[in-house]
Order: structure tokens, then C-alpha cells, then sequence
């Protein structure tokens, strides 16, 4: 069998393109492999810190007495609850928070501007 010199060469280019394309597989297979394996080790990561926090979170959550905190300030610090007429509730021109400065007047209405009210 005889075969054309650019028979051979075509064969030749079309032998190493195979080669190149499956070169190029096997790299992406390795990385896909060792991204896998990256993507597991971090799941790892994550479960053990947020086990970690939960127990840190537990173990601060169960060090603080409400009813000892509540009776210090009640006791030493002389904190005492709302009474019925110490609660005024008001109408805010704004959807912000308001920083009293004055007393919030009887009607409970601040004072409005032409924006606010719109």
C-alpha cells in the first residue's frame, strides 16, 4: 500500500491533534477531580466551624441568668418597669429612628414637614 506524502502528513497532523485533545481531557479531568476534592475538604471545614459556633453559642447562651441580670438592675441599680404612664407611644414623620431630645408631646404627633407627609 502506498500512501501520498500528504495522506501521511494529514494523518500525522490529525494523530497529534487526538493526542492534544485527549492531553486536554485528562487535565480537565484532573482538575475536576482535585476541585471535587477541594469543594469536600471545605464542606469538612464548614461543618466543624459551624459545630464550633453552635457550641460556643450554646455555651454563652447557658452562662447568662436572665433572672440575675434582671434582679441586679432591679436591686442595685434601681431599674424599675414601665408603668402604664410611662409608655407614649407617637406617630414618626419618617420611617428612621428618632433621637428624643424633648418631651414627645401629649397628642403623641411630631412635628411634620410638607415631605414627610406625602
Amino acid at each position: 500500500m502506498n500512501m501520498s506524502p500528504a495522506y501521511t502528513v494529514f494523518l500525522a497532523i490529525a494523530a497529534a491533534c487526538a493526542v492534544l485533545i485527549c492531553v486536554a481531557y485528562l487535565k480537565l479531568q484532573s482538575d475536576m477531580v482535585s476541585r471535587s476534592e477541594s469543594i469536600s475538604a471545605l464542606q469538612e471545614e464548614l461543618a466543624d466551624l459551624t459545630e464550633q459556633n453552635d457550641t460556643a453559642y450554646n455555651a454563652a447562651e447557658d452562662s447568662v441568668n436572665l433572672e440575675e441580670i434582671r434582679d441586679k438592675a432591679m436591686n442595685e441599680m434601681g431599674m424599675v418597669y414601665a408603668s402604664q404612664g410611662n409608655v407614649v407611644e407617637y406617630e414618626s414623620p419618617t420611617s428612621d429612628y428618632v433621637k428624643q431630645y424633648n418631651d414627645i408631646p401629649s397628642d403623641g404627633v411630631l412635628a411634620k414637614s410638607k415631605d414627610a407627609s406625602e
